[in-house]
């Protein structure tokens, strides 16, 4: 059966539009995959300034003493939020560490996070880190603090 140019051309014309709606379509969700990874990257990074700011904070120079328990607070908010801080003196003593206060629920927030990872984002090949951060108050360095995260990041259910 012979088809007229009019039906010919009609079906090339919703082919070529059905093939540019698919295209864009594939492009925006690469678009939108790698520029939400990024600000997921971005608020990660920010997160962690933040907690090391607030810790910065506990220092008391006039005491020389550290607010263990606003560090304490500190801590178990960002363990909430899957970040796991060890605080120490210039000396590298501890002052305050989440997996010495309650190392079964630090254990918990790791093996939730890469359950949740590995079943959603298999295709992200992350791992818990540590990172290491300098700590100052009046401009002088007080001690450091470490923080413990799946990177290159990960998303809580709440991302998902």
């Amino acid at each position: 059966m012979r088809r007229g140019l009019r039906t010919q051309l009609s079906l090339a014309f919703m082919v070529l539009v059905l093939m540019t709606v698919g295209l864009i379509g594939v492009l925006s969700d690469v678009f939108i995959g790698r520029k939400f990874e990024e600000y997921v990257r971005e608020r990660q990074q920010s997160r962690m300034a933040n907690i090391i700011d607030n810790i910065s904070r506990q220092y008391d120079a006039s005491t020389g003493a550290w607010d263990v328990s606003y560090i304490h607070g500190i801590g178990m908010l960002a363990l909430a939020d899957g970040y796991i801080i060890k605080v120490f003196d210039t000396a590298g003593a501890p002052v305050w560490d989440a997996e010495n206060h309650d190392m079964s629920l630090c254990a918990h927030v790791r093996s939730d996070i890469i359950t949740l990872m590995e079943a959603r984002r298999p295709d992200v090949d992350g791992t818990f880190t540590t990172e290491r951060f300098s700590l100052t108050a009046d401009g002088r360095s007080v001690g450091s603090a470490s923080i413990g995260y799946y990177g290159p990041y990960f998303l809580n259910e709440s991302d998902f």
